[in-house]
């Protein structure tokens, strides 16, 4: 789905795109500040979705969609703007939807799933189907949608096959010595017949990335591969990627904080035992667990006190040997005046640490604990 964007504030601009880049199947091929250069870009390129912002100067969003209208009436337009007062003007042009500003992700996505290109192909472009996606969260999958769990009917050869790629998945972009695909996954065979196996797993993995249509590459350098995604989605660098470009939460932002929460699905390729994965496994855990510490502090900061309860049992449920959500959660029943939920977080902790560690809370959780018990004595 090819998509121009226009938008006279940059930041804006900028906030929506990379709310767009979620969505595999959408190219975005311009991005303008300037309407007037903006309608020329839309005239010649004749996109399938153009985002416009209504309040523009030199040409504004509701002239340049009857412009647009007028001469490529097959082009979605889906108005944006900081206020609803023009739904109705938008609307009598046809517009396909009408999205108020700040940006919210489920709102994009649910506007684009309005958008049918292939009930209502636009003849002057040429639609090229949805590569596939690479899923790692929990089990590794091979899905045709990144932002629906469409998993494909993927079946590895051997247990080797679907090793082999795994790890040079893991370690995509860069030269993997043979030699060292021999010591992780033939160590037992001798040199000859342990290249074999090697030659014989490349191809099948090859073989199966051909069957579902995928452009992932294994090249082959001397004594080395390399696996390159090219224009294939990999779930991890998605979900990394909009972690990186994440502002500041805020209250406008605070869904998005939530959805980029729930695309972690599952720990890292959590079923499978290979060594090499438990590093990545917990670099990955850990981000996760700095940015749901964020939101949950967020949420008790501006009394949202259910919300950030939910969300502190949610990382319990995950990682229950992390002492911070028991304190946390005694704090919110505290402040609730919740005492039996004090207390069960704290003879749970105890109980936990003492079972798997043989040791008690730490001393600024035991204190305040303590603080709190003399308080209900008195």
């Amino acid at each position: 789905m090819k998509i121009i964007l226009v938008d006279d504030e940059l930041e804006a601009l900028i906030h929506l795109e990379e709310i767009l880049t979620n969505f595999n199947y959408v190219n975005i091929i311009g991005k303008f500040t300037n309407s007037r250069y903006a309608q020329k870009d839309i005239l010649l390129e004749k996109p399938d979705v153009v985002f416009l912002d209504i309040q523009m100067p030199v040409i504004n969003g509701i002239d340049l969609a009857k412009t647009i209208k007028k001469h490529h009436p097959n082009i979605h337009v889906i108005f944006t703007t900081a206020h609803d007062s023009y739904a109705i003007e938008a609307f009598e042009l046809n517009a396909k939807d009408y999205i108020l500003k700040p940006f919210n992700f489920i709102r994009v996505k649910n506007a684009l799933e309005r958008i049918s290109i292939s009930k209502k192909p636009n003849n002057n472009t040429k639609n090229t189907p949805s590569l596939p996606v690479i899923r790692t969260f929990q089990a590794l999958a091979i899905s045709s949608d990144f932002s629906e769990d469409k998993s494909l009917n993927i079946k590895w050869r051997t247990k080797n096959v679907k090793g082999v790629f795994m790890f040079l998945l893991q370690h995509r972009g860069k030269f993997i010595l043979k030699d060292s695909l021999l010591e992780l996954f033939w160590q037992k065979f001798e040199l000859k017949k342990g290249y074999v196996q090697l030659y014989n797993t490349i191809y099948h993995i090859r073989n199966t990335l051909k069957s579902v249509d995928s452009d992932i590459q294994i090249v082959s350098f001397e004594n080395s591969y390399k696996l390159k995604l090219n224009k294939t989605k990999l779930d991890i660098d998605e979900w990394e990627n909009w972690l990186r470009r994440l502002p500041y939460i805020t209250h406008e932002n605070i869904d998005l904080h939530r959805e980029i929460l729930n695309l972690y699905k599952g720990d890292y390729l959590e079923n499978e035992e290979y060594i090499w994965i438990e590093n990545e496994r917990e670099r990955l855990k850990a981000l996760w667990i700095e940015h749901t510490l964020q939101v949950a502090e967020y949420l008790a900061s501006t009394n949202q006190v259910s919300e950030a309860i939910s969300l502190y049992l949610r990382l319990q449920s995950t990682q229950p040997y992390i002492d911070i959500s028991y304190y946390k959660l005694m704090i919110l029943y505290s402040n609730i005046g919740d005492v039996k939920s004090v207390e069960s977080q704290y003879d749970k902790l105890q109980e936990i640490l003492l079972s798997e560690h043989g040791l008690e809370p730490r001393d600024t959780i035991k204190q305040w604990y303590e603080n709190w018990r003399e308080k209900q004595v008195n």
